[in-house]
């Protein structure tokens, strides 16, 4: 059902039992490894036979063909390397990063989990919020689905285990540890035994992308996140929220990049950790990949007393802080390669719990919060949760967000409102719309909320000289018959802590016999790149000017709407020239092209509602 690979690759997990080297995977055998190099090849177009034929053609094996990205991966002969490189089809060529799990060695369930405690995930498990519905995928070195604090995170009926992409199986077992280290702290269960997650009740997809050494690669995680977007076709209606990223490397890829990116566009929440690179110190800017992506969270690692982990990476890309330092939290099995080993509690032979520090461990703590948000709202996008987490952090260190801990400590209590005042008050918005004579209009109630609650609508009174019906934002005013002149009706908005906020509707309503105007359209779009507080954003602006019989129109109110960046209506004033300008919001930038589309929806002066002549709609692609 979904896609299967060939692949070469490397990248590694980040606890803390010992340090592990990070460099590239290149190798077809004992006796050519020094002729090859494992490399990810990204074309202008899809690939298809002619590409195929041109990586081939230069000696290659191709292991993957992505369809998140347009780009093959394999192994490639090194001279061969610069003439690809010159094939006017060809975008990038780069090597295969490998990427390792980040690790650091050193009575009742919420005792044994510090961690949970200590980000206020305890205050809302016992207000009832445990993640239920959500699913997050866990990218690492697959996990113990059978152990006691686990089984019930997954969905064996379904038989949604998720992927073995080492293994090339349905069977993501872990052979490692990390990954089922990881899993407990996000989601261990709330049983009475042995340790509970942050989100006890959240459903886990185990997305094996690292070896039996805890070492992945680039192309393989491209494809663990290509299938993640296949699950989601398949599966509108109970998609993967968010992905857990306990893994790192100091090379960066742009394809691994592009493909966090589509991800991210379609609404998927990454969470990864910053890295065990940090000095005691504190100095230095390195944080690694992919939390070093504007489209993930990068997690460090804190201890009991708050300060943050003398490994853990510091850095302007440092989002958010959680618990790091000897953590405890489920393991594989009684064995542990890398360091101490693991011990089971008594009655419960089978049954392994290890502790370990890291980002590794820090990073599901964070991602365990944003699935008690989402379970909570399940309207809150991606961003909202993002937004809501860094909003709601208890700051450490520097005012604001610092290079040692990003906003600070991430606090599930307070992102979930459950702390009091923590909640800020919706914003409705007045507005007018114009009508003639026994003709309904349609009307877009907007409202904001600071906290990207939810909102709820509601009309509160009125209106004296029509209807309205419809629900939501999107409602229909319908005059009653004959009527002329002005009415008016208010609407209420809710937030999810019960905050409300009203604002007034005006409707002018123009008898039919009234003389129609009509006015023209000049609309120039034009789109910025710029680099904001280091990340990449991207915006487009319309001009709008309006004209009639040929004469710029001066004083006009002209409202409109951004389709992609924003549900909000916009309005503006024409100048002395006739024209207004809009803004989009600004949006990450990502490989692929962004289209931005401007609707003008009403041309006004004063009562005057004018007619608008021909296109309506406008479009730059960037």
């Amino acid at each position: 059902m979904f896609s299967k690979r060939l692949y070469t690759a490397l990248f590694t997990c980040l606890f803390i039992f010992s340090h592990a080297s990070i460099g590239t995977a290149a190798s077809i055998s004992q006796n050519n490894a020094a002729d090859f190099e494992d490399v990810i090849v990204r074309f202008k177009d899809k690939p298809g036979q002619a590409e195929l034929h041109a990586f081939n053609g230069q000696g290659g094996d191709v292991t993957n063909v992505f369809t998140i990205i347009p780009a093959i991966s394999g192994k490639l002969p090194a001279k061969a390397i610069e003439a690809l490189k010159n094939n006017p089809q060809v975008e990038v060529v780069e090597s295969d990063s490998v990427v390792h799990a980040l690790e650091y060695s050193s009575a009742n369930e919420l005792g044994n989990s510090w961690g949970v405690d200590h980000v206020n995930a305890d205050a809302a498990l016992a207000a009832g919020y445990a993640g239920e519905g959500v699913k997050v995928a866990v990218l690492d070195s697959g996990v113990n689905f059978n152990h006691i604090d686990l089984r019930d995170n997954f969905d064996l009926s379904a038989n949604e285990l998720g992927y073995d992409f080492v293994m090339d199986d349905f069977i993501p077992e872990d052979v490692y540890g990390h990954g089922t280290h990881v899993a407990g702290t996000l989601a261990a269960a709330s049983n009475g035994f042995g340790i509970v997650g942050v989100a006890p009740k959240a459903q886990i997809v185990a997305l094996r992308v690292l070896d039996e050494n805890g070492e992945g690669t680039a192309s393989r995680i491209i494809e663990a996140l290509q299938w993640i977007q296949n699950y989601n076709a398949a599966h509108p209606d109970s998609p993967i929220r968010i992905t857990n990223n306990s893994y790192g490397t100091g090379s960066n890829s742009s394809q691994l990049e592009a493909a966090f990116d589509v991800l991210a566009n379609s609404g998927v929440l990454h969470i990864g950790s910053a890295g065990n690179e940090g000095s005691a110190a504190g100095n230095g800017n390195n944080v690694g990949y992919p939390a070093r992506y504007a489209s993930v969270v990068a997690v460090a690692a804190l201890d009991r007393n708050n300060q943050r982990a003398s490994f853990s990476s510091t850095g302007s890309d440092v989002e958010i802080a959680a618990p790091g330092v000897a953590v405890l939290s489920t393991w594989k099995d009684g064995i542990n390669a890398a360091g101490p080993q693991p011990f089971s509690f008594a009655g419960y032979a089978d049954e392994y719990f290890i502790e370990a520090s890291g980002t590794s461990v820090a990073s599901p703590h964070v991602a365990g919060v944003a699935a008690l948000l989402m379970a909570a709202n399940p309207s809150y996008t991606a961003e909202a949760v993002r937004s809501k987490m860094n909003a709601t952090a208890l700051d450490l260190g520097d005012a604001g967000r610092d290079k040692l801990y990003g906003y600070g400590l991430v606090d599930a209590s307070s992102a979930l409102g459950l702390l009091p005042g923590t909640n800020n008050q919706p914003v409705a918005y007045d507005q007018t719309v114009e009508t003639t004579q026994n003709t309904s209009v349609a009307i877009t109630l907007v409202a904001t909320d600071p906290d990207s609650d939810p909102l709820t609508y509601a009309i509160a009174s009125g209106p004296a000289n029509g209807i309205v019906s419809g629900t939501g934002p999107e409602i229909t005013y319908t005059p009653n018959t004959n009527f002329t002149g002005t009415d008016t009706f208010a609407y209420e908005v809710k937030d999810s802590a019960g905050s409300t906020a009203t604002a007034t509707v005006t409707i002018n309503v123009a008898p039919t016999d009234a003389a129609a105007r009509t006015v023209d359209l000049v609309v120039q779009m034009s789109a910025t790149t710029r680099k904001i507080d280091k990340i990449n954003y991207v915006w487009a602006t319309a001009k709008v000017k309006v004209m009639e019989a040929g004469a710029q129109v001066a004083d006009a109110t002209v409202t409109g709407h951004w389709k992609e960046a924003t549900t909000g209506l916009n309005s503006g004033t024409t100048g002395a020239n006739g024209t207004a300008s809009f803004a989009s919001e600004k949006l990450i930038q990502s490989t692929e092209e962004r289209t931005f589309t401007f609707v003008v929806e009403s041309v006004t002066i004063g009562d005057a509602n004018f007619t608008l002549n021909g296109q309506t709609s406008y479009s730059i692609t960037k």
